[in-house]
């Protein structure tokens, strides 16, 4: 046999990692969580740096402030001005989406080895 992977082999190596995808997914959320609180902290005790014994940096970012900004109004000014808006459209092909291959791993309980 050459020294392609067969389709056992692939599709076994593809839902390892998408088990190890999903467990990587919990340990994201997780972190999100504590960085959060993390900030509440730190916004608390008025602490916009320190550094931990390990030599780990760790900054407080402020929120950034709201501002009032235009954006275009495609909808209105097609609606008021149509003989204009179909004057300076033009037809443009967008590529499709690529095809792929779907993993769906079983729901927990269910023939999970």
């Amino acid at each position: 046999m050459n020294n392609e992977l067969t389709l056992n082999e692939l599709s076994n190596k593809v839902v390892s990692l998408e088990k190890q995808l999903e467990e990587l997914k919990k340990v994201e959320i997780q972190a999100k969580e504590f960085k959060a609180q993390l900030k509440i902290a730190m916004e608390k005790n008025n602490i916009t740096k320190w550094e931990t014994p390990n030599g780990v940096k760790i900054t407080l970012v402020e929120d950034g402030k709201d501002k009032i900004v235009k954006e275009f109004n495609e909808a209105l000014f097609k609606a008021f001005n149509l003989d204009l808006w179909e004057e300076y459209c033009e037809e443009v092909t967008k590529k499709g989406k690529a095809g792929y291959v779907r993993i769906t791993l079983p729901k927990k309980g269910e023939n999970n080895d």
